[in-house]
């Protein structure tokens, strides 16, 4: 009885760290998601999305190298939606210095992954969605009389 008694105790105290723990977490998310800055809209995120998954099928990728690559992606495209976050302290200079060399990093990256022909097809496709999005960035500059 003494041991369960003990177990039950044990218990709840991880069960209270861990809540506390996720309310700390997200806490953090919360005060992230309030300084971060969207230049796209859901829709276009959307059409974006698919346009990239659609030139992503036509590499031809095996399902292992599917995964990297995306895994890849993925992750150096969090960091590039980051940079202009309101708490970033990053000027229009270093967002876009910051954000080629997030875009060198990630061809860098895929390329060995990638076929000579993929990866000239990857360069062309994620070009296209870096360009738009420096494009669409300083679009927003000017319109708010920052560039």
């Amino acid at each position: 009885m003494k041991l369960f008694r003990t177990v039950i105790c044990v218990l709840t105290f991880v069960l209270f760290a861990i809540s506390v723990k996720s309310q700390t977490l997200t806490e953090k998310q919360k005060e992230r998601e309030k300084n971060k800055v969207d230049i796209y809209s859901s829709e276009e995120k959307d059409n974006l999305q698919r346009w990239f998954y659609e030139q992503t099928n036509m590499l031809g990728l095996s399902e292992s190298v599917r995964d990297n690559y995306e895994g890849i992606i993925s992750d150096n495209v969090f960091d590039m939606r980051r940079l202009n976050d309101k708490d970033s302290g990053n000027s229009q200079e270093e967002i876009i210095n910051k954000f080629n060399k997030l875009v060198n990093k990630t061809n860098a990256s895929v390329k060995p992954l990638l076929t000579d022909d993929q990866y000239t097809k990857h360069l062309n496709n994620f070009g296209i969605l870096a360009d738009g999005a420096i494009n669409k960035q300083k679009k927003i500059w000017i319109e708010h009389g920052w560039g």
